[in-house]
Parts: C-alpha cells; structure tokens; sequence
C-alpha cells in the first residue's frame, strides 16, 4: 500500500519569502546627545554607548516595560514595536502551515500580517521619536520598513499556485529500499524545492527561538560561555599550551577540529567576538547538512510528502534551533545521522568511518557499531566488508587517539574517566533520583547503579535486535534511537544541548501521527523552558566557584519545590517518547515472531 498520495503539488520556496522581514534591519539610530547609537532590526538591536556594546532582544525591552524600568513614550514605543514583532511570527508561522497544506490563503494572510508589522514599526518609530523621526529622544532611520511594506504588498499580489503533475513515487519501504539508493526517489527540482524551503524556513526559526530567548535571566556572556571557552581551546597553542596535553578536555579529541575550524576566518582578530559568528555559522551549517540527510532518509522510508513533515519538524524544533548556534553537538549529530545515511545506501567503509568520527567527537555515537554489524546479518550483507569496514575504523580511531596518548596518558584517560566520577548535575535524571532518595531514606544510593543500569539496558537492546527484530532499515535507526535515548536518560548530565542528538530521530519517529507531533513538540518546548526561558529559576550551572549552582529538593516550604514539578513533567514527557520508540519495536517483533524465517537464518 503506497504511503502517500500518488499525485503531490509542488512547493514554491517563495512562499516564505515575506517572512525574510524578520531578517533585515529596520533602523539606524542615534540617541539624544549622541551617547548612544545602533542598528535594529526586529528582533534585536545592536547599540553602541559611551560604556559599552550591548545586543538587546525585543523580549528584554518588553520585559523592561513590565518591570517598570522603561516608562512613558519610550514604553509606548516598546510596546508596539514587540506588537510587530509578535504579528511577523504569527505570519512566519502562517507562512510555514501554508507552506505544508499549500494554501495559498495564508500566504496572503501572512503578507497582511507582514504589511501591518511594517506600519507597526514606523508607528512605533513616530511614537519615539516624533513624526519626522526626529526629536528630543534623538533621531532614526527606518531603512528596512520599505522594503517589509513591498515584501507584504509583493505577497498579497503574487499567485503562487503551482502542480507539476508529475507526483511522488510512494510505494512502501521495502520497494524503495530495493531500487538501490536513499537519495534519488522524487524528481531533482522537486526534492530542491523542498530542501530549500525547508534550509529557509530552519533559518528563520532559528533567529526568532535565538533572539526571543535573550532574556534578562539570562546574561549574554553566560549564554556564549561556552563559545568563550572553545576560543581558548583553539588560540591556546598560539601561547605555547597544548589541549590534552598540557591541561584537562572533557571531550573526545575530534572535538578540536569545528573548534580550530571555526577559529580561520578570524584568526587575525585576537578576540572571541569574531568567534562567536564564525563558530555559530559553523554549527548552523553543520545543522543544515543534517537536515538535509534527515530528508533524504525520510524520503527512502516514506516517500517525499511525509518526509517534508518530518523535514519540516526539525526546522521547527525550538529547542534544538536555540542551542544549535551555542553549542558544539550539531557536529558529532550531523556524521552520526550521514553515518547511518551512507549505510542505507551501501556505503559501508564510510559509513564506519563516519561513525568513528561521531564518537571521536562526542560518546554516544559509540553505540551504533554493533547494531550496524547486526543490521548487515540480517540483510545477508558481506560480513568480510562489514570487519573490513570496522578494521578502518580501528585504524582512524587508533591514528587519532595515539599521539595524545603518548604525549599525555594521564591527561588522555583523564577525559574519559572524569565523566565517571563527576557528581550528577541537577538537570539529570540521576540528580532527580538522588533527590527523591534523600527526601524518602535520607541517603543517596552509590553511583554504581547508573553504569550498571547503562550496561545492562545496552545489552538487552542489543540482544532484542539480534533476536528479536527484523532487518528493517528503519528499525536500525529506532533501535540506534533507543540506544542513545537511554544513555541520555539516565546520564549524569542531560544538559539541554542534549536535544541536539535526539531531535532528528524524533522527528523520524514522531511524524507518524498527530498525536505524536505533539510529543515532539512538547520535548522542544520543555527544554527550551529550561534553557532560556527558566534559566535560573530551575538550574543554574556553576560559574568557577563564584556560585555552586541552583540545587532543588523534592520539597520546599511545605510544598513540592517548582524545579523538581518542572524536572517531574519533563523526564514524564521524555520517558513516555522513549516508550512510543520502545513500543514500537515491541510491534515490530511481534510481527517478526508471527510470520516464518527468512532462508539462511
């Protein structure tokens, strides 16, 4: 039975095209007396003053109108400038749905919202600064409202009905996969069409979750710490001190390649400034190639309309889309999903190459090697290519772990064994646990149960695949999925990045109903509640010993604590997704079990 309708209608990638109003600059401004000046655009302005720099959100100023630290016109002004920023999102988002159910109604209605955003803006411009945009609160610009007024004009004016009439080949998985290849399933322009719009529309996202998640709880410096760090990483050497040689990496040691990559366009600048774009560009390019992959895997196990929902989850995903920029996971994600790309599509030695690289930049692609042997057993597969393809990746792991080794032993396994001893920080499920054990014993169990639970959760996997399961591709990747899900449940960190490693087999997985759409969704906005939203309020990270960081207990005041109700519904939301993925493979081996053995097994 085909999964998809036989006869689909182009997307026009110009459909979101109103909504690049979010992305261009609106003023160039100055203050009274010349003591402050800046650009702005709508989400964000950049201004200069005589002390320092500052980047402020629109959602830092309206929360400067609510606490009373901004009044009168300048208030006003503030108000209504949020008030247009809020009716460009509200387009972007009808835009997106229009994009999927290719209406063209809402891209019309998402131009008017765009036109009325514009005319928000200059009125928001007069109310500051006078009616010729000049007065005693200084004087501006409106070079950007123009061009948002003729983007929405152009969008109420422009048909952009389109049907190609040539369709999608639907089909089921099982014909796909026989045809030989994962990438090549719909017509050229077709699948561009779609990877376009779906690059565009994960930009888009990505600069609003960003700048709206600039909140006053949560410093600018404190969100770039990271960025910050990895720039000393990478500009070390130039002052004669060696990573994992001369002082301690927490991570694996592929992880200075984006670091020392993202470090050339600006070497000659001296400062991490330069660095946060150049490292940021990195990783959303990097996240963009994964997206990519993750298309073209849907398209082989769904056909190409679902695989544009699935596509279109992860441009959407929230959480993901702010800390993609921040942080470097998009990396280690973007070969472990290439990885499982090029081994659907017989690319073996590069598929493990691939993975190795994973693993030598963050662990937990580790656990893909034997399912990845398993998968090329059941599917009757060349086992000497198999070995042959885990022997390379020996060699490149070998090739890269020796030098430190020699230079530095015990700095080398002290990057490995710290993240054994280290104590559970409070975004984890392990520190969740440990809580409810001291307020129930007065006593919290030994670390040993979590790598206990680990090992054996890990080899119970493993053997349900190798006996259980069928040879599916996409049963591979629910099995990978479920593997890394777990690690991440019930590690001792669980930092909010580490949505980066789940959302492109969530949305694999979830984008088979409604209802599970809305389990995608809830993970995206649990986490991004945590970070940025409620940074402070729940956790806060320790800041080298000037604070030891936000703990929480079960109880407080006579009542259950705010942090540990948000940690009950967020690892409630997550155990539950982890039970859909495990459910389904429960249905999978059901099948199996109902129907005779293949020949040879």
């Amino acid at each position: 039975m085909a999964l998809v309708s036989p006869m689909t209608r182009s997307r026009n990638p110009l459909l979101i095209f109103t909504s690049l109003a979010l992305l261009l600059p609106i003023n160039i401004y100055y203050g009274a007396g010349w003591i402050r000046c800046g650009l702005q655009w709508g989400l964000v302005q950049y201004q200069q003053t005589i002390a320092s720099d500052h980047l402020i959100s629109f959602t830092s100023d309206l929360c400067s109108v609510v606490s009373g630290a901004l009044s009168g016109s300048g208030a006003l002004s503030t108000l209504i400038w949020g008030s247009a920023v809020l009716l460009l999102i509200a387009a972007l988002i009808l835009n997106i749905v229009g994009i999927y159910r290719m209406q063209t109604l809402c891209q019309r209605a998402a131009a008017g919202l765009t036109i009325a955003g514009g005319l928000g803006f200059l009125l928001a411009d007069i109310v500051r600064y006078g009616v010729f945009l000049h007065g005693p609160e200084g004087w501006c610009i409106p070079i950007g409202i123009p061009a948002i007024i003729t983007l929405g004009i152009w969008g109420i004016f422009t048909d952009f009905e389109a049907d190609d009439k040539r369709g999608d080949p639907g089909g089921t998985r099982k014909g796909k996969r026989e045809n030989g290849s994962w990438s090549l399933w719909l017509d050229d322009s077709q699948r561009n069409r779609d990877i376009v719009t779906l690059i565009v529309i994960s930009l888009l996202v990505k600069a609003v979750v960003f700048f709206s998640g600039l909140l006053p709880n949560m410093p600018f410096t404190t969100l770039t710490g990271d960025l910050t760090l990895y720039h000393w990483y990478a500009t070390s050497p130039f002052h004669g001190i060696y990573p994992y040689v001369s002082y301690y990496v927490p991570y694996p040691q592929l992880f200075l390649v984006p670091v020392l990559l993202a470090l050339i366009p600006v070497i000659t600048l001296q400062n991490p400034v330069g660095y946060l774009f150049s490292f940021s560009t990195l990783m959303i390019i990097t996240d963009t190639a994964t997206l990519i992959c993750l298309y073209s895997l849907a398209c082989g196990f769904f056909g190409r309309e679902k695989a544009f929902l699935c596509g279109l989850l992860y441009a959407t995903a929230i959480a993901a889309a702010f800390l993609v920029p921040i942080s470097y996971d998009a990396v280690p994600t973007f070969f472990l999903v290439f990885s499982i790309w090029l081994l659907l599509s017989q690319k073996t030695v590069a598929s493990y190459l691939s993975a190795t690289a994973a693993t030598l930049l963050k662990w937990f692609p580790a656990c893909c090697f034997p399912f990845y042997l398993v998968y090329a057993w059941k599917n009757g597969h060349d086992m000497g290519m198999a070995k042959k393809s885990l022997a390379w990746s020996v060699l490149f792991a070998g090739a890269v772990i020796a030098p430190f080794l020699i230079l530095n032993a015990s700095g080398f396994l002290n990057t490995y064994l710290s993240h054994v001893t280290r104590t559970p920080e409070v975004h984890s499920f392990v520190y969740y646990l440990d809580s409810v054990s001291q307020f129930l014993f007065l006593g919290v169990p030994s670390d040993i149960w979590f790598f206990v639970l680990l090992a054996l959760g890990e080899l119970v996997l493993f053997v349900w695949y190798f006996r259980g399961l069928d040879g599916e591709p996409f049963t591979l990747v629910c099995v990978i999925f479920a593997s890394i899900f777990f690690f991440v449940l019930i590690n001792k960190v669980f930092s909010a990045s580490y949505i980066i490693w789940l959302t492109p087999f969530l949305a694999l997985i979830l984008v088979q109903s409604p209802w599970r759409i809305v389990g995608f969704y809830l993970a995206q906005i649990v986490i991004y509640l945590e970070t940025p939203v409620l940074f402070g309020i729940v956790y806060m990270p320790p800041t080298l010993g000037v604070s030891s960081g936000v703990t929480y207990s079960v109880m407080s005041n006579a009542l259950p604590s705010f942090p540990f109700v948000f940690y009950t519904i967020k690892f409630g939301i997550f155990f539950a997704l982890f039970w859909i993925c495990i459910s389904d493979l429960r249905k999978n081996g059901s099948i199996r079990k109902s129907q005779p053995p293949p020949d040879g097994h």
